[in-house]
């Protein structure tokens, strides 16, 4: 063996000490700064003439510091603030070149009356005091036209209707543009598509606090629609103006960002104005490209690219195909949510539906702001009790429920209106934002005690409210075998004899945390095995176990500071503020002495007797993959029972390293041919067997997931541990009648703190 390679495991660290120093472009406009002083411009803070950099006297890492952050496109552009507040891009643009004649020609008072002008507007232009190779032009500042992903079809055809009208324009003014292309396709994002604002010269940072120099990365944003971008060309350095149609003429040689055309692969001149067709098709052939379900476009794209120059549309044709297009659509293709297929920034389905929420309150229409002459009527405003219950009926919804004692969420008060439209938050940060689950056949609401229960909708026709009764009686909920959720209340509804009310406790699916150690995934199957088996012992089969009727009671102690009920991933920091925030602080199971319970009796059959039970035949429930609803046969609805529970086990091997103990028990449950599966005594039987065969510290070892889902990182089960260890719970807890495990010793009390010192600083910097 040779000897042996040092290592330098050194953490890589950028230099990032070159952002002490300006560039040379930034010293140019930081000497400057008087002379824009007084035409009413002020630079920012990292061009001042005392600016040294902020990082340096406080807390904040150089990349959390606004004044570490460069002018970008090569030195050119550089953004200020007029005296106003508002902010402006200033550029530097060559004298040698036609750019500012055109420029100010397509901004001339009567041309931007034309609503379909889309290049951007030209405020002013000041020769510079030090040179007249370039003058100084200032217009709005403007972001890439996809700085943020679009939401729906109906923000895709806005933007690519105002790039073609934009270009139809210019072209019936005689000017060629000679340099579509992305970079030059440019979005005003106005004050609404981010409410925070974002960092004038880098949008992916916003600077929460104006009194501090810190940045944020992901400033918060809303939706085109809602905001009501306006998208413009800019940059017509390469540009041509002919006096006339009939002055215009060919040119040659190539121009432009996109040098892949047909034109440029020859040395003959080119129609100028059939290139700007062609690369604005290249350009808007990243929208089918990159979302599913614009395929409608593929013709108008297709022909804008074709090779050949003559058989391209003109702008004017082309946008003539567009509008057609356009009209073919319908108002809930135009609003539905967009996929990406390729990983761009992502837009989650939550937020499409929050921003979708607003924009029927405010009755938008798809395409907004609407295009001249084609009309989508918007999509009815929601309902204020739209989704529970399913009708608006006032029998309900003004003071029935309360007159019961229950209380609903803000949402669904009479004089309900959403708090972000008085607020500083963002739909998706406010409280009634939340929607309920479940179809809308399950509310939560809060008692006058204050005890959050969970109210669903079960219709009168099924045998559920029979059968959930008999399993809810006083009797039987004295067995501490029963796990079936206990019916609190049934209150008859005031407007349908359809269905009745049924209120239970506000629950969680069994798996809405991961599991933390092999003791609590025992405590949850040995749970689920002896709820079965005592149905089964009362003659009850359920027909529908599958993980979402497969719930778990956290209790007070498993979030300490709560959860929202109808979404566990948010939480309310502050009760008297609408403000949710995401990620709920939780401890574990094993602290918590959460409890597991079945749901959903809707399918369940209760026979007289044990001698009463009989086959019965045809697909139940939500696990339609097992052998019995492969053939016509009747079948055995108890050992059904015992396959589908045994399905949904399966989940813990598959999902955990170091369960394989569970893998007989799951294998002979999920044996195909039903004779062979144990009863669901047996099965418990069995797992009582596998327990005992295991020890204490094996079952409070760290649970390792094989695949990708929400994370326990070690040292949050290092804490939970330290804290299990010290109140000397066993690794099953609550305990398993007659199987004992004793605790872990307790750490001593030098070795708790230092302990404690360790995990907050893995906390700090995990």
């Amino acid at each position: 063996m040779g000897p042996a390679t040092n290592i330098d495991d050194t953490p890589y660290i950028p230099d990032v000490s070159g952002l002490r120093e300006l560039t040379r472009s930034e010293k140019r406009w930081a000497s400057y700064h008087g002379w824009l002083r007084s035409l009413g411009y002020e630079l920012r803070q990292r061009y001042q003439p005392d600016w040294s950099p902020s990082w340096l006297k406080t807390k904040y890492r150089i990349g959390e510091s606004e004044d570490s952050i460069r002018q970008q496109i090569r030195g050119k552009i550089m953004d200020a603030k007029k005296k106003d507040g508002t902010l402006v891009a200033m550029k530097l643009v060559p004298t040698s070149t036609k750019e500012i004649v055109i420029w100010r020609y397509l901004s001339s008072p009567e041309l931007r009356k034309d609503s379909r002008n889309h290049c951007v507007p030209l405020f002013d232009v000041h020769p510079l005091p030090d040179t007249d190779d370039e003058v100084l032009a200032v217009m709005p500042l403007l972001l890439y036209y996809d700085a943020l992903p679009f939401e729906t079809p109906g923000e895709v055809m806005r933007c690519v209707y105002t790039f073609l009208e934009g270009l139809a324009f210019m072209h019936d003014h005689h000017v060629a543009h000679l340099d579509i292309d992305v970079v030059n396709s440019m979005m005003d994002p106005g004050s609404a598509l981010f409410p925070r604002g974002f960092h004038p010269a880098n949008s992916i940072y916003y600077v929460p606090n104006p009194s501090s120099p810190k940045i944020r990365l992901a400033p918060p944003y809303t939706c085109r629609t809602l905001a009501s971008v306006k998208f413009y060309y800019v940059d017509f350095g390469e540009s041509v103006q002919f006096p006339s149609f009939e002055a215009r003429e060919q040119i040659s040689g190539a121009v432009g960002h996109s040098l892949d055309v047909p034109e440029f692969k020859s040395e003959s001149s080119y129609d100028p104005f059939m290139l700007d067709v062609r690369t604005l098709g290249d350009m808007l052939k990243a929208f089918p490209d990159s979302y599913q379900g614009l395929e409608c476009l593929n013709p108008l794209i297709e022909a804008m690219r074709q090779d050949e120059p003559t058989d391209r549309p003109t702008s004017s044709e082309a946008l003539a195909m567009l509008r057609s297009i356009i009209t073919k659509q319908n108002v809930d293709y135009l609003s539905s949510f967009l996929r990406q297929k390729v990983k761009t920034m992502t837009i989650y389905p939550h937020e499409y539906q929050s921003h979708q929420l607003d924009i029927r309150i405010l009755r938008r229409p798809p395409i907004y702001p609407e295009i001249s002459g084609i009309h989508f009527d918007p999509l009815p405003p929601p309902g204020r009790f739209s989704t529970f219950p399913r009708r608006d009926g006032p029998a309900i919804t003004d003071g029935w429920l309360r007159s019961l004692g229950y209380e609903l969420r803000q949402r669904y008060q009479p004089d309900w209106s959403p708090s972000w439209l008085k607020t500083k938050y963002r739909i998706v940060e406010s409280e009634d934002s939340v929607r309920p689950q479940v179809r809308g056949k399950i509310m939560d609401a809060k008692k006058k005690d204050s005890t959050v229960v969970a109210m669903k909708l079960v219709p009168t026709y099924t045998k559920e409210i029979v059968i959930w009764q008999y399993l809810s009686l006083p009797e039987l909920r004295k067995d501490s075998r029963n796990y079936c959720v206990p019916l609190f209340d049934v209150h008859p509804l005031p407007d349908t004899d359809d269905e009745v009310l049924a209120v239970m406790p506000l629950l969680l699916y069994y798996d809405a945390l991961p599991f933390e150690t092999p003791g609590e995934v025992m405590r949850c199957v040995y749970t689920f095995l002896e709820g079965l088996a005592f149905m089964h012992d009362h003659n009850v089969t359920h027909l529908d176990i599958h993980v979402v009727i497969s719930m778990m009671d956290t209790g007070s102690a498993l979030f300490l500071r709560g959860f929202h009920p109808a979404s566990s991933i948010h939480y309310v920091p502050n009760p008297s503020s609408p403000k949710i925030r995401l990620a709920p602080p939780y401890t574990c199971r094993t602290l918590a002495s959460v409890r597991f319970y079945y749901v959903d009796f809707g399918e369940s059959i209760q026979f007289p007797s044990f001698e009463a039970r009989e086959h019965i035949s045809g697909a139940v429930g939500h696990s339609l993959d097992v052998p019995e609803f492969k053939s016509e046969s009747s079948y055995d609805p108890f050992m059904l029972d015992v396959r589908a529970l045994g399905d949904m086990l399966k989940a813990f091997p598959d999902s955990y390293m170091g369960l394989e103990s569970l893998n007989p028990l799951i294998d002979a449950m999920r044996q195909d041919e039903p004779t062979d599966r144990p009863t669901s005594s047996e099965a418990l039987v069995m797992l009582r067997s596998i327990i005992t065969e295991q020890n204490a510290v094996d079952l409070s070892s760290f649970l390792r997931p094989k695949v990708k889902m929400k994370k326990i990182y070690p040292h949050e089960y290092q804490l939970h541990q330290l804290d299990v260890r010290t109140l000397r719970r066993p690794p099953i807890y609550p305990e398993i009648s007659g199987i004992h495990f004793d605790p872990l010793p307790p750490p001593g009390r030098m070795s708790r703190i230092w302990q404690r010192v360790v995990l907050m600083f893995a906390q700090l910097y995990p």
